[in-house]
């Protein structure tokens, strides 16, 4: 959700509310570098500014389509596509191998998010 996700200076506290252990659990975000040089405290900040500002969703996920995000939020059968996707984009050979568990074995951030 939206409000899970807190701005102090130049790092971002995210809170998981609701897990499948039913635990609040808590991560941080920053602008260190990462695999291949990204930085992940700007990717996700810049995603927030692309939210629209009339959105009746709460939800943190939204639709991007035609190059800005729409106010629908994502569901889960569409972010378990979405390493289907990249390794469409990425021209890997059967992208139908790679399923939304891929996010929960390649780093649990990315789920919990």
């Amino acid at each position: 959700m939206v409000n899970n996700v807190e701005v102090h200076g130049n790092v971002l506290l995210v809170k998981v509310e609701r897990t499948e252990i039913k635990r609040k659990r808590s991560f941080t975000i920053t602008n260190d570098d990462g695999p291949a040089g990204l930085k992940y405290f700007d990717i996700v900040l810049n995603y927030m500014r692309l939210r629209p500002n009339v959105c009746p969703s709460k939800r943190f996920f939204l639709g991007y389509r035609n190059g800005r995000c729409i106010a629908q939020p994502l569901g889960k059968n569409s972010i378990g596509q979405m390493p289907m996707r990249i390794a469409k984009y990425l021209k890997l050979v059967n992208p139908k191998n790679y399923t939304g568990e891929l996010f929960l074995v390649s780093t649990s951030s990315i789920i919990l998010l």
